[in-house]
């Protein structure tokens, strides 16, 4: 795991919002594979705004919108 105050390349942050944005991987997966800590997915997420947590509405139309976006880039 990465540690407090670790360097990202642009490449990886740039991975970690694809990730984010195209997936349904969860924060902790995402966070392993990229062998960095899930607050600093949480935090690329909050920058970025990719994902919606909290309400439930939020959480309905992030879905909504990531299954629009993948059905527009397979079509």
């Amino acid at each position: 795991m990465g540690g407090q105050g670790q360097y990202f390349s642009e490449k990886k942050v740039r991975r970690i919002t694809q990730l984010l944005s195209s997936t349904d991987m969860t924060i902790k997966e995402i966070a392993e594979r990229m062998s960095c800590s899930r607050t600093t997915v949480s935090s690329i997420n909050r920058k970025f705004q990719l994902r919606l947590y909290g309400r439930k509405e939020d959480a309905v139309a992030n879905t909504i919108a990531r299954t629009r976006q993948r059905n527009s880039t397979t079509a």
